[in-house]
């Protein structure tokens, strides 16, 4: 019974010892990089059926649109800081859009969250009124995400 419980302690321990040197192989700036893409996939999962009634190849429902501005806001509402770690950007490693000049003072980081949230809730507020009213609030937000997307996001050549 003694040998049992050393052999049971023993692999015990070493699969602790394995989950703990598991853990301390985890990068953390590449799990920051991860959350981030996939905050920003959510945003434009829920943008798309927003951006078909836009263009007309999907008819307008208030239902829809407010279901998708919904999640839309409730995303951008969320507290951001730990997506936007200074140092998880493309000049660490490639799977990251994000350009180093994000965390660059004249950037305006927290601005441009700030932005984001805020026409997200206008166009929460916006988007089952009618389809005139979603597309101007639409466009503001699609405004605010061009205006760091466009500065500092990595395009591949084409």
């Amino acid at each position: 019974m003694r040998a049992f419980k050393t052999i049971a302690l023993c692999a015990i321990l070493a699969s602790l010892s394995l989950g703990a040197a598991q853990a301390q192989a985890v990068d953390p700036k590449l799990v920051v990089i991860d959350a981030r893409q996939s905050f920003m996939s959510l945003i434009a999962f829920y943008s798309a059926p927003l951006g078909a009634m836009d263009k007309g190849s999907m008819p307008y429902d208030a239902a829809t649109a407010s279901a998708a501005a919904n999640y839309i806001a409730a995303l951008t509402s969320l507290d951001q800081s730990g997506l936007w770690v200074e140092g998880t950007d493309r000049a660490y490693d490639e799977s990251s859009l994000a350009l180093p000049a994000l965390w660059e003072p004249a950037a305006d980081l927290n601005g441009k969250i700030a932005a984001l949230r805020d026409t997200s809730l206008a166009l929460q507020a916006a988007a089952g009124t009618d389809l005139a009213t979603m597309q101007a609030a639409l466009a503001n937000l699609n405004g605010t995400c061009k205006a760091c997307h466009g500065d500092y996001k990595f395009k591949p050549p084409k």
